[in-house]
């Protein structure tokens, strides 16, 4: 039994070209094949949003202003504009 192991190994050793291509290109369907599952994994899940999420609701959140703030605002830029017509920087 040995034996068979140590002729295995030792035939890696010498080149055979048929055996070696075969490799290669098995090695490389294998390769290509994970890389497609690996972009149809993304593509659903990113799809269905498990792998990024949903994004959440937007809430829209409006400012409480009231009337008096909005004309104590005004009168402070009519100030501004009579002090800047003015000169009075």
């Amino acid at each position: 039994m040995t034996e068979r192991i140590v002729k295995f190994f030792v035939s890696l050793v010498t080149p055979s070209p048929a055996r070696d291509w075969t490799i290669s290109l098995v090695l490389l369907i294998a390769f290509f094949l994970s890389l497609v599952a690996y972009a149809a994994y993304l593509f659903i899940g990113i799809r269905q949003g498990t792998i990024v999420g949903n994004a959440p609701e937007i809430v829209q959140v409006l400012p409480n202003v009231s009337r008096a703030d909005l004309m104590n605002t005004l009168e402070v830029y009519r100030v501004r504009r009579a002090n800047f017509e003015s000169g009075d920087f």
